[in-house]
């Protein structure tokens, strides 16, 4: 047998006995830290950065020489025995180059796809077999020896492995030694192999701690940074993608291939204005294109709504002496075509629907910047003002005016009741008060049938 690994109670690799290389024990804190690897003729300890789960070794001491360690994001440079030299990495975290304060480089290093040594200058895999390399490049050809591999990793050169913090990591075959900490996700099945690397997509994932991979951190910053250079005509294309989507569904391809061009239109006629007054017509494009989806597709979705939606906006504006800006507009046409769908409590869902709308639209496509407590502070308040107005709704549903006006003429004139009086009643009267004279009938039915006669019949005669 060429190896044989020894692991702990905390699934730390704690022995490793090679055929060739001999024995190498190693030594953990309490917090899981690797702090000493010893051998018969070698002993390196390790001072780690304890706040830190990856990128925390800040000295390595190698039978009583010292190597010091300087980060920034990754390890930026290492001095020892009085001399400094420098990191220069991939886009993974990798080690290319060292050079020296002169700038010449004094190491180099490459690794293929799951970070197998190979020769940067052949493209040959290095491997402890390779007779023209005993042991890893790291030590050998010339290289300084230091202990940083594939994506930071620390190189092992008597099991062969890669440090890799929570577990060891054997690039000769792309998996983990020991088994993953986190067990994965039974709805994500491609999570659940406790020894595979990066999902086996090791080009845009990394996994620097052994735990759980993530991003590259140069590509996701160069998703992220052109998202942030584009932001706006992104979000827009999201927003116009979903108004069309929305009126397919709900008014037919026509309708919503209306949607699209319109949107188009909106899009191109902000993008001129914006360029014309020296913006962006990237971002002019943007906006209009966003707030014509929203308006477009409100319209088509309930045209009655809409126009209540955006009559109500105008008139706001006339009372208060002042044009708002064109999301508003998208918006209130968007919460006037709730509030008119006949859904419960349509007010209340249009009025939170609305400011919602304008506070997002504002975030996607503006410069401006609504905070989610403000977003919600509005969004109460334009849900208590569409509550009222269902309150109102409600008290007034099935309200006869012509009832208010009969009793308000009845109490400025007495014998006006008589007046529009209907005499085809006057027999149910008289038969109710022989009724109760003649205890035959309760009197009540007096008074019930003298009001049916007070506020129905000819007193609504008095609206017209």
């Amino acid at each position: 047998m060429q190896k044989s690994f020894t692991f702990d109670a905390t699934n730390m690799l704690s022995k490793v006995v090679d055929r060739d290389k001999g024995e190498l024990e190693n030594f953990y804190n309490g917090l899981g830290f690797r702090v000493e690897s010893t051998r018969p003729e070698e002993r390196i300890e390790y001072l780690c950065d304890l706040s830190k789960d990856y990128y925390n070794l800040l000295e390595r001491t190698v039978n009583g020489e010292t190597e010091s360690f300087v980060y920034d994001n990754n390890v930026i440079s290492m001095s020892k025995s009085g001399n400094n030299y420098y990191y220069l990495q991939d886009e993974l975290g990798s080690p290319m180059y060292m050079t020296g304060m002169d700038g010449v480089a004094v190491s180099s290093y490459a690794f293929d796809d799951f970070g197998r040594n190979i020769d940067p200058l052949t493209g040959k895999v290095r491997n402890d077999r390779n007779q023209n390399a005993s042991k890893y490049a790291y030590t050998t050809n010339g290289n300084i020896i230091q202990p940083f591999a594939f994506t930071g990793y620390q190189e092992d050169e008597v099991s062969g492995l890669k440090f890799a913090q929570a577990r060891y990591y054997k690039a000769e075959v792309g998996r983990f030694q020991s088994e993953d900490n986190v067990k994965g996700f039974i709805d994500r099945p491609f999570t659940l192999n406790h020894y595979g690397y990066c999902f086996g997509n090791p080009i845009v994932l990394v996994d620097n701690d052994g735990n759980w991979a993530k991003w590259v951190t140069k590509a996701a910053n160069a998703v992220g940074d052109f998202y942030s250079d584009h932001k706006e005509i992104i979000n827009a294309t999201a927003i116009t993608a979903a108004a069309v989507g929305i009126t397919v569904v709900t008014g037919g391809a026509g309708a919503g291939l209306a949607v699209g061009v319109l949107s188009l239109a909106g899009g191109t006629a902000f993008g001129v204005n914006a360029a014309i007054n020296g913006e962006s017509f990237e971002k002019g494009a943007a906006r209009g294109m966003a707030d014509t989806a929203v308006l477009i597709g409100s319209f088509a979705a309930n045209p009655g709504g809409a126009v209540l939606g955006f009559g109500g906006q105008v008139f706001t504006d006339v009372v208060n002496g002042q044009i708002s800006s064109p999301e508003t507009y998208a918006a209130a046409t968007f919460g006037g075509a709730i509030a008119n769908s006949g859904i419960p409590l349509q007010n209340t869902v249009g009025g939170l629907a609305g400011s919602l709308m304008n506070d997002m639209l504002a975030n996607a496509v503006t410069e401006d910047k609504v905070s989610i407590n403000e977003m919600i502070r509005k969004a109460k308040w334009g849900a208590i003002v569409g509550a009222a107005f269902d309150g109102g709704a409600a008290l007034l549903k099935g309200f006869v005016p012509g009832n208010v006006n009969a009793m308000r003429e009845a109490l400025k004139n007495p014998l006006w009741f008589l007046r529009e009086f209907d005499p085809r009643s006057m027999g149910t009267i008289i038969d109710d008060i022989g009724r109760a004279a003649f205890g035959i009938n309760g009197g009540s039915n007096i008074i019930m049938n003298y009001l049916d006669v007070l506020f129905t019949g000819k007193a609504q005669e008095c609206l017209d």
